[in-house]
């Protein structure tokens, strides 16, 4: 369970004693990929085994639009008849959304954990708790076990996904952010549909990929997320530099307050907001050098995706032969695919440009800081 989860999940019955008041019925399905933010990654798992990755940009009645994580790329377009379960992360306990019917599914949630399941009978009686025994004749909630037959729908409550710049924040327990706030008090909340009577069941086991979560790349989006009220220093291909105010931004080029007007996203290599690897905002094609240079520092937490495709978070040191570790794990420079690191967005330039600023105070964005793929 990632660091929002564990914040949020104290409160989790409060979802389904709110509906029970209220005597709402509980969607829990596709209505979900609207409520959920869309401001970080989901896997897409289709009927045929295919998987998709990336983030959602629209929903309608019978599908759900992509982008996977090179911002470049196509978006891709999924009905809703193709996809059989979406979530945000491998475990059974991070659906969103469940396309099929299945008991089975409902018997892979870990017992007892963290968060709860509501169970709705045929007869409208209303039962939620953390599970107990579930068998194939029964389920036990709370220690009342309620008989298959009697259950008319069950339901997964679980905290609503945080966005990446919000897991992020929690990771580094930056408990200010304003978007955090929220977990702490352990609102955000959704339910998801496992089991329905009414529909065919579906128990088909589904195979597990290995636990690996695809980081985003180089987020030319920092430029729209960060302040325009101060400079930044563009390094370009050709070795030249600009220092200028951020005006406009696109998905292939950024308007400047100065000359030159604007600058084409491929001959940008690197934006910062000061002379330092760890002042970097965006960056093109990451350096081993800055990765070293940030932790010759001091320990920073870095997000780390290796060649193997496992990708690992958390404090990180440089070694005296050049390797980095995280808690235990060593890793060399051939070892790594990509390096990621977390920053607090840059402060307001007190009047260096026109623009105006907005709150800033304990959020962050994801900077590429390595590449082995890029020259």
């Amino acid at each position: 369970m990632n660091a929002m989860r564990r914040l949020g999940f104290a409160t989790a019955g409060c979802l389904w004693l709110a509906l029970a008041a209220s005597g709402a019925q509980p969607d829990g399905a596709w209505g979900n990929l609207s409520s959920v933010t869309w401001r970080r990654s989901y896997t897409v798992l289709l009927r045929d085994g295919k998987r998709t990755y990336g983030r959602i940009v629209s929903v309608s009645a019978d599908s759900v639009t992509l982008r996977p994580p090179d911002s470049k790329a196509q978006t891709v377009i999924q009905k809703r008849s193709d996809v059989l379960r979406i979530s945000d992360g491998n475990q059974p306990s991070d659906l969103i959304y469940s396309g099929r019917s299945s008991w089975a599914d409902i018997q892979a949630i870990p017992p007892l954990h963290a968060e709860h399941l509501l169970a709705v009978t045929k007869s409208g009686q209303r039962f939620a708790g953390k599970a107990g025994a579930i068998s194939d004749a029964a389920i036990t909630l709370d220690g009342r076990t309620i008989p298959k037959a009697d259950v008319s729908q069950i339901y997964y409550v679980r905290v609503k996904p945080a966005s990446d710049s919000a897991e992020y924040a929690a990771q580094e327990a930056f408990a200010l952010d304003p978007e955090i706030w929220p977990y702490l008090l352990g609102i955000p909340k959704m339910l998801v549909l496992l089991y329905d009577s009414s529909a065919l069941e579906e128990n088909t086991p589904i195979r597990r990929e290995p636990p690996v979560r695809p980081v985003e790349a180089p987020q030319w989006r920092n430029l729209e997320q960060v302040t325009w009220s101060r400079k930044y220093t563009f390094v370009l291909r050709d070795g030249t530099s600009t220092s200028a105010c951020i005006v406009g931004i696109s998905a292939d080029s950024v308007k400047l307050g100065a000359a030159p007007a604007q600058l084409a996203r491929p001959d940008v290599v690197r934006v910062s907001d000061g002379p330092n690897a760890e002042n970097i905002i965006y960056g093109a094609r990451g350096s081993w050098s800055d990765v070293q240079a940030i932790l010759s520092r001091r320990a920073v937490a870095l997000r780390v995706v290796t060649k193997t495709g496992a990708s690992l978070s958390g404090k990180t040191r440089v070694t005296a032969d050049g390797a980095i570790t995280l808690y235990r794990t060593r890793l060399t420079k051939a070892d790594v695919a990509r390096v990621y690191y977390w920053r607090k967005k840059p402060a307001s330039g007190s009047g260096q440009c026109a623009a105006q600023s907005w709150p800033l105070f304990g959020r962050g964005i994801s900077v590429l800081l390595y590449d082995s793929s890029a020259p």
